[in-house]
């Protein structure tokens, strides 16, 4: 096994969502870049910034992304989807042109000050790949997480832990995400 190091891509989040959501539920169509790495996740608008040949695909791509949200006031559970696919558009440098999708269902319940169990697994598929039993990625488990407060802003610090029930040759056993997002509050 050749191990590599790499800089992965980094992913900025944005979009807009109803101010007061309709029975709870928040919708919302958002485009986020983020670096291709054709073997895992993949989002929405896709630049090549892989550091590693061998990790990455030089081709852009672009697609959708939705998410719905169901959040009441008062109520400790926080639970909804995001679903999105991404397209490669044209080839560079004969790298290979990609089709994958993502759905990433979340489930929070919130305890007292700030602390939460979730599971998010993070489901992708090779839309592209021919043999059914090397098209998707399915990680169960879960995590724990706290918003904290540095000063008067916001920090969600996350960790948590899944194994793939199913899985391409090619991909690891296990997951791990550490995860420390920044909030800012209107």
């Amino acid at each position: 096994m050749i191990r590599t190091r790499f800089a992965r891509s980094i992913e900025t989040n944005g979009g807009a969502t109803p101010r007061k959501p309709n029975n709870g539920i928040a919708t919302a169509a958002i485009r986020l870049p983020k670096a291709h790495q054709p073997s895992e996740e993949t989002s929405r608008f896709c630049s090549h910034a892989n550091s590693n040949s061998a990790l990455g695909n030089d081709n852009w791509g672009l697609g959708p992304t939705f998410v719905v949200l169901h959040l009441d006031h008062g109520s400790p559970w926080v639970y909804g989807v995001l679903i999105n696919n991404l397209w490669s558009v044209g080839t560079r440098n004969g790298a290979p042109s990609y089709n994958n999708g993502l759905i990433q269902p979340f489930v929070n319940y919130n305890f007292a000050e700030g602390l939460y169990v979730t599971t998010s697994p993070i489901i992708t598929v090779n839309w592209k790949e021919d043999r059914s039993t090397q098209q998707w990625t399915v990680p169960i488990g879960g995590g724990v997480g706290k918003i904290l407060h540095f000063g008067r802003l916001p920090v969600n610090m996350q960790v948590s832990g899944y194994y793939n029930v199913a899985r391409p040759d090619y991909v690891a056993n296990w997951q791990i995400r550490a995860q420390v997002q920044l909030m800012f509050p209107k």
